[in-house]
Order: C-alpha cells, then sequence, then structure tokens
C-alpha cells in the first residue's frame, strides 16, 4: 500500500560514505529567538511530532523516543516535475553526481571523515521530492550534520565528471526497468498525464544524458533547492539539535518558491511488447491529493478493502476481495491488487495484474466491475472494519514511525496544506472514514478515462473506453 507520502522514488542513486575528522560542531547555543509549536504533549503520545518554522521558511520537525540510531533527512519539493523540457534529466544528474568531491572537501577524504562517525549518506528522488538522508550514531550527530551542508551545498558539478557517470546512469536505467511493475508504474505516469511534465519519466532520457552541463544542474539548484521549499526532519534526535543545525549551518538561499506546473489527468492506453509467458497490466485513474488529507484516509480505506499490497509482491492469505473477484473470471493462476499514488495536486488509484493473454480481457472487465461495486456500497460494515484495522496496521507496523516521519511527514507539509499530522491523528481519520466517504473515493476514480499500461502480448486487450461500460 502506498500511503499518504510515498512518492519517494525507489529508485533513487544510494551510497555510502565514510571516514575520520569532522568539519564542523554545532554549536550549543539556547534558542532563544526560535518559537516551536508543539502538535500533542510529548508525554500524552510516543508518537507526537515537534515543528519548527525558521524565519527563512525552513520547516523543522522531529519525535525523538532516545532511539540509539539518528535518522535525519532534508527534503526539498524539487523533484523531476520542476524539470523544463530542456532541463530533462538534471534531477537524476544531481543525484547520480553526490558523493563527489566539494568545493571544501575531496571525495576520497568525505568517504572515510563520515565512516569514522559511521555515519550513512543517502539520496532520493521522485516526480515531487528531492531528499538527502543521513543515518548516523546518536552521539555522533552533532558531528555528522556538517557534512550534509557540504554535500548538498558545495559539491562540485564538473565537465569531465559528467563525462565519468554518463555510463552509469545508462545502466541505472537499464537496471531500473528490468521490474516489470517499476516499468508500468512508470507507464501508467505517461499515459495518464501525456501532457504534463508529470507524464515524464523519473530517469534521465538517454537523449540528455550527453548534454548535461554544471551550469544547468547550477540553475536548477539555485531555483528550486531553497529555504522555504524544504523540510528539515529527524527520528531519534534531539529537536534543539536540528534547530541549531538548520539555523547555523545549513546555508540554503532564500527565493520565491516555484510553483509546478499543473498536472491535467488525461488517460489513455500504452502497449510494450515484453518478453514472458505471462502478461502484466496496470489499470489506473485519477484520485486524491496530499492537500485533501480526510479523502487520502477514505482511499486509503477505499483499497485496502480490496486489498492492498503494493504491485510488487503478492498478498498473503486470507485472500484479498480483488484477487478473489478476478480470479473468478480466469482460467490460469493470477495475481491482482492495488496501490496509490498522492501528489501536491493529483494522485493515482491503481490496480496492477498479472495474468495469461488469454484471460486478459474478461480479467481487466471484472477488476473494473468490482470497483464500481465497492464505489456503490456493496460492502458490509465488517469489510469496511477490517480494512480500516489493515489501514492502520501497515501505517502503524509495517511502515512503523522512523518511516512516517521521514517519508510522510515532509509530504504532508511540502505537498499539502503545510501542516506536519501526527500518526495518531491519521489514525482517528481512518477510523472516521464512512460509507459515503468511500461512496465519493469510487466516483473520483471511475469517473474519468482509465489509464492502460501493458507489457506482454495484448491481443485481446479492451480498449481503455470500453472499461467504463465493463
Amino acid at each position: 500500500m502506498t500511503l499518504l507520502g510515498t512518492c519517494i522514488a525507489r529508485r533513487g542513486s544510494s551510497f555510502i560514505l565514510a571516514g575520520q575528522g569532522t568539519i564542523a560542531k554545532i554549536s550549543a547555543r539556547t534558542l532563544t529567538s526560535l518559537q516551536t509549536k508543539h502538535h500533542s504533549n510529548p508525554e500524552s503520545s510516543e508518537h507526537s511530532l515537534l515543528t519548527t518554522q525558521l524565519p527563512s521558511g525552513l520547516h523543522v520537525v522531529s519525535c525523538d523516543r532516545g532511539e540509539p540510531l539518528s535518522h535525519i533527512s532534508l527534503v526539498f519539493h524539487a523533484g523531476i516535475r520542476f524539470e523544463s523540457p530542456n532541463y530533462r534529466g538534471v534531477v537524476h544528474r544531481m543525484v547520480t553526481s553526490i558523493g563527489s568531491h566539494t568545493s571544501r572537501i575531496s571525495a576520497i577524504k568525505l568517504n572515510y571523515d563520515l565512516a569514522a562517525l559511521g555515519a550513512h549518506v543517502r539520496s532520493e528522488f521522485s516526480r515531487e521530492l528531492l531528499r538527502f538522508d543521513l543515518t548516523c550514531v546518536r552521539d555522533r550527530v552533532p558531528d555528522a550534520l556538517p557534512y550534509v551542508s557540504e554535500i548538498v551545498c558545495n559539491t562540485n558539478y564538473e565537465d569531465w565528471f559528467f563525462g565519468e557517470t554518463n555510463e552509469q546512469m545508462e545502466i541505472e536505467r537499464e537496471l531500473a526497468f528490468e521490474n516489470p511493475a517499476a516499468k508500468l508504474v512508470e507507464m501508467l505516469h505517461g499515459v495518464a498525464y501525456p501532457r504534463s511534465r508529470m507524464g515524464h519519466g523519473l530517469l534521465s532520457p538517454k537523449w540528455m544524458i550527453e548534454r548535461h552541463t554544471p551550469v544547468m544542474v547550477k540553475r536548477y539548484m539555485e531555483k528550486n533547492l531553497i529555504s522555504n521549499a524544504s523540510i528539515l526532519v529527524g527520528s531519534g534526535v534531539e529537536h534543539e539539535t536540528l534547530v541549531s543545525y538548520a539555523s547555523d549551518q545549513l546555508p540554503l538561499p532564500q527565493g520565491e518558491r516555484p510553483l509546478p506546473i499543473a498536472a491535467h489527468y488525461v488517460g489513455g492506453e500504452r502497449m510494450k511488447e515484453y518478453m514472458d509467458s505471462s502478461v502484466f497490466v496496470v489499470i489506473g485513474n485519477e484520485g486524491f491529493s496530499c492537500k485533501d488529507v480526510c479523502s487520502v484516509a477514505a482511499q486509503l480505506v477505499f483499497s485496502s478493502i480490496l486489498g492492498s499490497t503494493g504491485a510488487h509482491g503478492y498478498h498473503s492469505i486470507p485472500t484479498p476481495r480483488f484477487q478473489r473477484s478476478v480470479a473468478a473470471d480466469a482460467l490460469y493462476p493470477i495475481h491482482a491488487s492495488c496501490f496509490n499514488y498522492f501528489y501536491s495536486d493529483t494522485g493515482l488509484f491503481g490496480m496492477y495484474v498479472r495474468t495469461c493473454p488469454e484471460d486478459l480481457g474478461s480479467v481487466l472487465k471484472a477488476a473494473v466491475r468490482e470497483v464500481r461495486r465497492v464505489a456503490q456500497g456493496h460492502v458490509s460494515e465488517e469489510d469496511i472494519k477490517g480494512a480500516k484495522d489493515a489501514a492502520k496496521r501497515t501505517l502503524i507496523m509495517e511502515r512503523g514511525l522512523r518511516h512516517y516521519v521521514s517519508n510522510d511527514v515532509p509530504a504532508q507539509v511540502l505537498l499539502g496544506n503545510g501542516k506536519a499530522i501526527d500518526i495518531e491523528e491519521i489514525c482517528v481519520m481512518i477510523d472516521n472514514v464512512s460509507p459515503n466517504d468511500l461512496h465519493e473515493v469510487g466516483k473520483k476514480v471511475t469517473k474519468n478515462r482509465f489509464s492502460l499500461a501493458v507489457l506482454g502480448n495484448s491481443e485481446k486487450l479492451p480498449y481503455a473506453a470500453d472499461l467504463l461500460e465493463a
């Protein structure tokens, strides 16, 4: 299940930095000029979030339960949908360059310095967000944090390094699309938003890889990596430590926050040949955006009723409703599940199916019929209660508080209404979802033209328009 804010790309580049020494230490000055807002009483809940907004516009959010390992993320609203046509792939290029030498320290020393601190730095990007993650032993956080500033603000982007990493970017493209489910998600976005930047592929197009220049990357950073379009989140770290670091040692420029070009949902079909005995399909339609949190909670329950396991895995027993309904019209074994994507001004509700070519037409029509049955209220109170419990269990147990703080909170603040929501509040919203809310979700995810993406034999594939009459 893709919950609120999990639009972070799984295919972002990652690297491990290590080494000896430090660049600087965070001063231990008291915070007298900053007002810290407590969304809830820390004594009442171990999941309470502490939030501060600095004068620069940077948000700082933390949740500290005394863990020995600290996880800190600096997240920017600067994903690939901010790339203009002439700047396609710049975010991919930027992430590939992270870990090279900076204006103050060589790449070798950077690796050795962070290794001595037991620190791990990872960079990822998605259609909306660009993030830099630091994992470190709690006691060494003040020593490791300045390296995040050094990596983000002072990395040297040079032509010779771009030339050396061109092949790496091409390999990343090939590896990313070996997984048919990952390829289908890219195709789904392309067919759902063909006239918007939201439909662009996550990774750089091949024809742009050799055209990137350091000037392009620096201009993109100056325009998009700014303080009022960013958030610093952390778990297992004191809030005052993060605020002090953000105030004194994170030199992000200020500027007018750029707004992404609106994503216009269109829908349609896209097919590609694939060498496999099975055929892989995703069907999608427009869902709710991050700004409507209550509707997001309702969409999560809606997909849980059908059975949400994500597009990559097989569901455990008991067999979910969606799987049972499409299997009834199939002659051969199949796999089916639902997934969600939430963005700042749009969203996607999707169904993933793996079946044989002979069953393709009947299975897809059965899938749409089942979604409509749930939308029309053909679901028991017991099923709704079970779906709510499943959604909360996934949120609390499978994803966990650290993942929630690191991934969902940045999406709430940067893509939503600018407010970080405690995990308990999300659970309350899920509990408060009514049958009428589910009906509204059903209307939303079935009213537009469906989007179809297919890998494999598509001879018996129905047109997207025919699915509306299924």
